[in-house]
C-alpha cells in the first residue's frame, strides 16, 4: 500500500466514523430506539471478536510450554481457551444482572469525594 492510498484509506475511516456519530446521536434521541442500537453494537462487537479468534482458537498450534507433548498441549490451549471466554461471558453476566447495583454502589462512591 502506498503513503497516497493510506492517507485516502484514513480519510476516508476518519469520515465514515464522524458520520456514523452523527447517525448514533440522531438514533438516539429516538424514544425505546436505544436497547435496540446497543444490542446492534454489542452484537457487532463479538461478531469481530470471534470472527478474529476462531481461525486462532481452530489452528491447532501447540503452545510453548508443551512443545514435545502435542496432544497434551493441544488439550489443555483448548480448556485454557473455554476457561478464558467462560469467564468473559460470567463477567458480563454478572454486570448485566447487577448493573442497579453497581451503579448505586458507584454513585455513592462518588458522592463521598
Amino acid at each position: 500500500m502506498t503513503i497516497k492510498q493510506a492517507v485516502f484509506y484514513n480519510v476516508l475511516s476518519s469520515i465514515l466514523a464522524f458520520i456514523g456519530m452523527v447517525a448514533g446521536l440522531f438514533l438516539g434521541t429516538i424514544n425505546n430506539f436505544s436497547p435496540w442500537m446497543f444490542t446492534a453494537t454489542a452484537g457487532i462487537f463479538l461478531y469481530v471478536a470471534l470472527v478474529d479468534m476462531m481461525p486462532e482458537l481452530s489452528s491447532g498450534h501447540t503452545h510453548p510450554i508443551s512443545k514435545d507433548k502435542q496432544p497434551q498441549g493441544h488439550w489443555l490451549e483448548v480448556v485454557l481457551q473455554v476457561l478464558g471466554l467462560s469467564m468473559g461471558v460470567s463477567i458480563m453476566l454478572l454486570i448485566a444482572l447487577y448493573e442497579h447495583d453497581l451503579k448505586g454502589v458507584f454513585a455513592e462512591g462518588h458522592q463521598e469525594h
